[in-house]
């Protein structure tokens, strides 16, 4: 059997990850393993602009372009006092749920990762980065049968990983 010495659970704030952080927590405890918590905010896709282009003309996309540049700025400001705003509540989070299962537990939170972008590739690549020997996630409803196999990301992740993937399915 592989060590386990750091596990990357994924999270998405819900009470669902909040089952499947406990299931991180027990394992990491029982092979001594550190936690790396990790959510990704997803992107948006980027336009095709020379099909854009020829729809609705050259000079209206650059204008777009332009107007994009200068939303884009003034997200990016609101983009770091998000990512703070996300930083401490997945800090709560893993305190709050930590304590619920195991007040002296003596599991260690080796990193809070946080990510923008398509959710799938942030949790791969984040688990290579990271040095992760498994991925702790809720898979988001009851019963397989509840929904086509299973969700996007669930099953992109199952295809992705070449590490082992737990998935939690919600509380009763």
């Amino acid at each position: 059997m592989h060590d386990i010495k750091k596990i990357l659970f994924v999270t998405d704030l819900t009470s669902n990850a909040a089952h499947a952080y406990q299931y991180a927590l027990t394992m990491a405890e029982r092979f001594g393993a550190a936690i790396v918590v990790m959510h990704v905010m997803e992107g948006t896709a980027s336009l095709n602009e020379e099909a854009l282009g020829k729809w609705i003309g050259k000079r209206r996309l650059e204008a777009m372009k332009d107007k994009a540049k200068e939303e884009a700025r003034d997200a990016l400001i609101g983009k770091k006092r998000e990512h703070k705003i996300m930083q401490e509540a997945l800090e709560k989070f893993c305190t709050e749920v930590g304590q619920v299962c195991a007040d002296d537990s003596k599991v260690t939170s080796d990193a809070i990762v946080i990510t923008e972008g398509r959710v799938v590739d942030g949790i791969i690549d984040t688990c290579k980065k990271q040095d992760c020997d498994m991925i702790v996630m809720a898979h988001p409803v009851r019963r397989v049968i509840d929904e086509p196999l299973f969700g996007a990301t669930t099953r992109g992740v199952l295809r992705k990983s070449i590490k082992p993937v737990l998935l939690v399915p919600p509380e009763q």
